[in-house]
């Protein structure tokens, strides 16, 4: 419907119908905010924190868990369980 022109039911005149909620979230899409960017590079450096700190990357993937990131924050766990398990393994002499 957006871009279509129809007659306006009060005057009679054509009237472009425009949906402003389009435009905004193709703009949104197109410019992340700081808030977005910020967010991605938490995931990330929690990734990064369950390969190499098992122990700090299993904290990292509970924060994420609590900002609404169950996603990233059960695999960063997943992760640094099988990181840990990989150190002890190779420590052990396994």
């Amino acid at each position: 419907m957006d871009g279509q022109d129809i007659a306006c039911p009060s005057c009679g005149r054509e009237t472009t119908l425009m949906v402003p909620e389009l435009r905004v979230r193709k703009a949104a899409a197109e410019n992340p905010t700081a808030g977005d960017i910020v967010q991605s590079s938490t995931i990330i450096c929690s990734y990064i924190l369950s390969a190499l700190v098992p122990l700090a990357g299993f904290f990292a993937g509970l924060y994420l868990m609590r900002k609404k990131q169950d996603g990233h924050g059960i695999a960063c766990m997943g992760l640094s369980i099988l990181f840990a398990l990989l150190f002890i393994g190779i420590l052990s002499g396994l």
